[in-house]
């Protein structure tokens, strides 16, 4: 798993993994499938660990603590298969005075993606996403996701539109951006973006090792080279020059 760089905070490195574990999800290799076998194995295992203090520093302590224990009691009863606990994670997530109000909405969204309510979830990430009170960090995660789970199931319009932001930005998502709207080209028949935008993520220093190497793979399956033929340094003569005629050639009369 590519790693995000080392002054990444708590909170966007917990994002990080949650994204990676989702681009692991068979729905996408269920795609890759489709152009060359490469299969992102396992199922989306979502363990958001408590992130970092910056959505509630300005709490008291034991308003913090009693937050972290409600998002704590949710995420254990849903890993013992305790459903119920969904209505907690969504008065979490509504509750706006809490910092554990996004985490709680993408763990939510998530456990509901798991049970197959892909609808659900998705709604849940567009809640999020519109949310401006919170942090974008989690807002562009939510546009992430949304995208995963929905690439089956969104009008392509809307997924261009979720993902534009990030992919003319500088932030972490651009590149997860980049490789969901290469794959979202591909199932609308268009070969020729897909390659394009693949072949930029390659060229892009700032994407993750496995982004790249994912990127490599579909170009691969689609029989295409890393690079534009004219910088492979393939001709574009149609053939070799005619040989020149031999001096004296004429017949002598």
């Amino acid at each position: 798993m590519a790693k995000p760089p080392a002054d990444t905070d708590p909170q966007q490195d917990a994002l990080f993994r949650e994204v990676e574990e989702d681009l692991r999800h068979e729905r996408l290799a269920e795609i890759w499938k489709q152009y060359g076998g490469l299969i992102i194995a396992a199922a989306v295992v979502v363990v958001l660990a408590v992130a970092g203090v910056q959505g509630w520093r300005v709490y008291q302590a034991d308003q913090r603590a009693e937050q972290a224990a409600r998002f704590d009691a949710a995420r254990d009863r849903l890993a013992k298969g305790d459903s119920a606990a969904l209505e907690d994670l969504a008065a979490l997530a509504a509750d706006r005075s809490s910092g554990y109000a996004p985490l709680a909405a993408l763990r939510r969204a998530a456990a509901l993606a798991d049970e197959g309510k892909t609808d659900e979830a998705i709604q849940g990430y567009r809640g999020l996403i519109n949310d401006s009170a919170a942090d974008p960090v989690f807002r562009d995660a939510a546009r992430v996701l949304a995208v995963l789970h929905g690439l089956t199931l969104l009008d392509p319009a809307e997924i261009g539109g979720l993902l534009q932001p990030l992919r003319d930005g500088t932030g972490p998502w651009r590149p997860l951006a980049e490789e969901l709207a290469a794959v979202s080209s591909l199932r609308q028949g268009d070969s020729k973006a897909a390659i394009e935008i693949l072949r930029g993520i390659l060229g892009d220093p700032q994407a993750p090792r496995g982004v790249r190497q994912r990127a490599g793979g579909l170009l691969a399956a689609l029989g295409a080279s890393p690079t534009p033929p004219a910088e492979s340094g393939e001709s574009s003569s149609s053939g070799p020059a005619p040989a020149a005629p031999p001096a004296g050639g004429g017949n002598g009369g």
